[in-house]
């Protein structure tokens, strides 16, 4: 862990001295952005404890189709027994990241929380 936060900090500074202070502003904060939103599923759960539901209440539905060598995954997402979010993907991981967008996306809609 400590190796990763140094060789971290390098890559940063690196980039700091390569450019200007703005550059690697903008260039941070997009890499930032642009992991945190490609963990659906931990936004959920963080969404959901910030508006005390817990993560005990979510439950998912996953089903394959198609063939074997190719197969076409369905998420369901459902909270307190409600259907919050559904997605499809190549893989069960990735269809849970589209059912926990829907999800993440309704729960910010009605709780007005991000």
């Amino acid at each position: 862990m400590c190796e990763v936060f140094i060789r971290t900090t390098e890559a940063v500074l690196q980039l700091y001295l390569d450019s200007t202070y703005d550059s690697t502003r903008i260039h941070l904060r997009r890499t930032v952005e642009r992991e945190k939103m490609t963990h659906w599923r931990m936004q959920l759960n963080n969404i959901l404890h910030r508006v005390h539901f817990g993560t005990s209440v979510v439950n998912w539905q996953d089903q394959s189709s198609g063939p074997q060598y190719q197969p076409v995954w369905t998420s369901m997402v459902l909270i307190n027994g409600l259907q919050y979010g559904i997605g499809t993907g190549r893989s069960k991981d990735a269809s849970r990241e589209a059912a926990a967008y829907q999800a993440y996306q309704a729960l910010t809609a009605q709780y007005g929380v991000h």
